[in-house]
């Protein structure tokens, strides 16, 4: 049910996003093609086609935890990674550091290597700049 409704919306927002732009008179191109294809950008397959071997295993050495999920069920970008033009997929997802500032590194086939992304809360605001009292000259 959460699923359909979320497909339901998705197609809402496609259709204002795909319409919204038109003249008077002109009619609306079909939105179900598309959405379709956006349904589908997940991680069984890279994006120049080729596919995923199935699951991705999750390490969290922050948390102690383990799990897996299906290519299928995440996007691609988390799915595969682009190294010298060549898609690969992505087999371990390892994650490290402290609450505050992880460190997410994606490995490949046999252990390779993929990239790595460090995440970080964002610099506190800047303090506002204090108003100046003025100083009472002496006579």
């Amino acid at each position: 049910m959460l699923f359909s409704v979320r497909v339901g919306v998705l197609v809402a927002v496609l259709t204002l996003m795909t319409c919204s732009n038109l003249e008077v008179g002109q009619s609306c191109p079909p939105v179900r093609q598309r959405t379709k294809e956006i349904i589908q950008m997940n991680g069984a397959t890279s994006p120049s086609g080729e596919k995923h071997p199935g699951e991705i295993l999750y390490q969290d050495q922050i948390d102690g935890r383990e799990w897996t999920e299906k290519a299928a069920d995440v996007p691609q970008s988390v799915a595969w990674a682009k190294l010298n033009d060549v898609w690969h997929p992505v087999l371990r997802i390892q994650m490290t550091g402290i609450d505050s500032m992880r460190r997410i590194t994606r490995f490949g086939k046999d252990g390779e290597f993929l990239d790595t992304t460090v995440t970080a809360p964002p610099p506190p605001p800047p303090q506002p700049t204090p108003t100046p009292i003025p100083v009472p000259k002496e006579s």
